[in-house]
């Protein structure tokens, strides 16, 4: 009841200090939103209204996020009311803060209004980047609605944003068990993905088999030389074209995406002297990403005189192979022990970048002005940097060269041998082959705790065969 409420708003102010008359209306419907005690927060939320209380915008956002994880629950007045609201806000503010966006978007979505929501989508790229759940609801939204067209367009722009699409939203992609959706999605998911969820695949395969009765859909693992262990296929090996690598070189070190989005946290007299240096160093065979190979065996960070060691060791094995080695490093290295670091500079073409940039750009700006050839030493797996490729053609460019010039270092022996991952064969990526059948590489979250290049990870990642 309205007087158990204002008891336990009562009891919380008195004795609690984070919450206040303020934020309590929005902490208490996130929690009944938590606990899906719809019924507790609609109650609550109306009696706001009914009181005149000066309701914010945060708590309007907590009832429709409310709304959205009660929808099996929200009655036809409640959706209407949700489009009441939402109409006073949008005329009362031109544009709503990202959270807002969200938590509105999500409110709209369950209602006959679901396709205004889309211009909240577009209101919240002013600010920030919509996230997957706005992007998921919507597509739900649509497919619910049978407006198909606007779903598919919706799923292409999540992907190509790099956005995870749910599963609830992929499911309602497939409703119709229809076998062009499905290979439609599959080959969305090809070109813009390089790898699926386990959850992904689990509804894959489940589709797979309605579709395809006699067909054979299987989470399997693909052999060191790239043949799939479940259907026997080849996968496809890494093949680069020069014309492709040029125009990834063209696209990628041009100066308005080097101005514009890499090299944000980057002085323009920085990269000036960085620019300067790559062009007089010339063509190299190595690039080592200097903190990350220092610090690669899993040594605690903070031991400099461990990692210069290290990373001499990994210097001397690649000039004693007669390798012309660039390393990007940061500033606060050259406090690291004198002697060590004489050395490093001896066999090395050394670039220490200010303590605050992000170095990534610096690695991939001098291996790919290098040329093909020139690989790359780092555990960073670069997927942000690929995203800012905006054409799937030079995503797919940029995954060819980087799963074929992308090592990491594995290991380093006492007597200074060292062990690398050298790249697969194969391409690691969606992939149909013959015959229509198709490889899907998954991610799994042990994965990615490993702190390893998804396509560097070893044979034994587990892979879909749709066959």
């Amino acid at each position: 009841t309205k007087e158990e409420v204002e008891e336990i708003k009562s009891n919380i102010l008195t004795k609690g200090k984070s919450v206040n008359k303020e934020n309590f209306d929005g902490i208490f419907l996130s929690i009944c939103a938590t606990e899906k005690a719809f019924i507790v927060g609609r109650t609550y939320f109306l009696n706001l209204i009914e009181s005149n209380s000066k309701y914010n915008l945060a708590s309007v956002g907590k009832f429709f996020q409310l709304c959205y994880v009660c929808k099996e629950m929200c009655t036809e007045r409640d959706k209407e009311l949700i489009v009441d609201i939402y109409k006073k806000i949008i005329a009362k503010h031109n544009i709503l803060d990202s959270n807002t966006c969200e938590n509105t978007l999500l409110g709209l979505s369950i209602t006959d209004a679901w396709k205004e929501a889309y211009a909240l989508l577009e209101m919240c790229k002013l600010t920030s980047e919509p996230t997957s759940k706005m992007f998921s609801a919507l597509i739900v939204a649509a497919f619910k609605n049978r407006d198909d067209n606007f779903g598919w367009m919706l799923v292409e722009d999540a992907l190509q944003a790099g956005k995870t699409i749910f599963r609830d939203a992929y499911s309602e992609c497939l409703i119709n068990d229809d076998k062009k959706d499905f290979n439609f999605l599959l080959k969305l998911l090809e070109k813009y993905n390089d790898r699926i969820s386990f959850d992904l695949a689990d509804l894959l395969i489940e589709q797979y088999k309605k579709l395809v009765p006699d067909g054979n859909a299987k989470i399997t693992t693909v052999a060191k030389r790239g043949h799939c262990m479940n259907c026997s296929r080849a996968l496809k090996p890494v093949r680069l074209s020069l014309n492709e690598f040029e125009d990834l070189k063209e696209h990628f070190l041009s100066p308005v995406l080097i101005g514009r989005d890499i090299f944000l946290k980057t002085e323009p007299s920085e990269l000036r002297s960085f620019l300067d240096f790559i062009n007089n160093v010339g063509k190299v065979d190595v690039v080592l990403d200097g903190l990350n190979v220092a610090y690669a065996i899993g040594m605690k960070k903070g031991n400099s005189t461990v990692a210069s060691q290290m990373l001499c060791k990994v210097v001397d094995h690649f000039t004693k192979l007669g390798k012309r080695v660039l390393i990007i490093g940061r500033k606060h290295m050259s406090k690291w022990p004198k002697k060590n670091m004489e050395i490093i500079k001896k066999n090395s073409f050394l670039f220490l970048t200010h303590d605050v940039s992000a170095d990534d750009p610096f690695v991939l700006y001098a291996a790919i002005n290098s040329g093909v050839g020139t690989i790359f030493i780092s555990r960073d797996q670069m997927r942000g940097h690929k995203f800012l490729l905006k054409e799937p053609k030079l995503r797919t460019s940029f995954t060819k060269w980087q799963q074929k010039h992308q090592c990491y270092l594995k290991h380093v022996t006492f007597d200074g041998k060292v062990i690398l991952q050298n790249p697969l064969p194969y391409l690691q990526t969606i992939q149909m082959n013959d015959e229509e059948a198709w490889h899907l590489p998954l991610i799994f979250k042990s994965d990615q705790k490993l702190g390893v290049p998804a396509h560097l990870l070893p044979q034994i990642t587990s892979w879909l065969c749709l066959s």
